[in-house]
């Protein structure tokens, strides 16, 4: 999914739960602070689609939302699905070690982008 302002993939397989998602800036600044107000419309907008469609993909019970910038200065922000079967929740949840597999994130991908199409035609 693509924004004027935003782009969004799937989070990296080996390092993240399936179906997380990363939202980075098309423009380089640091965080939320240094938003332009269209910039942070947009970005509303994204988010409630992208919610939507993750806990539809997933099953998920939570979506955490983290924006960290310290391995890079630049606005990325995560959204890490948790299932309700999941034993652990929020920080201890997001401190485990994740992995899934690749071809299941680009399975996740492609649901969550259909259903952001399927969204997109009814707005």
């Amino acid at each position: 999914m693509e924004g004027t302002y935003f782009v969004v993939c799937h989070g990296p397989p080996k390092s993240s739960p399936l179906g997380t998602f990363l939202v980075e800036s098309k423009r380089h600044f640091l965080d939320h602070g240094e938003m332009k107000d269209h910039e942070g419309e947009e970005l509303g907008r994204i988010l409630r689609r992208l919610y939507r469609a993750i806990k539809k993909a997933t099953g998920a019970e939570r979506i955490y939302s983290l924006s960290m910038m310290d391995g890079t200065p630049h606005f990325h922000l995560w959204l890490v699905p948790r299932t309700k079967n999941s034993k652990a929740h929020g920080v201890r949840f997001l401190a485990q070690n994740h992995s899934s597999k690749t071809e299941d994130a680009k399975g996740i991908a492609a649901s969550v982008e259909r259903l952001l199409n399927v969204d997109e035609g009814h707005r």
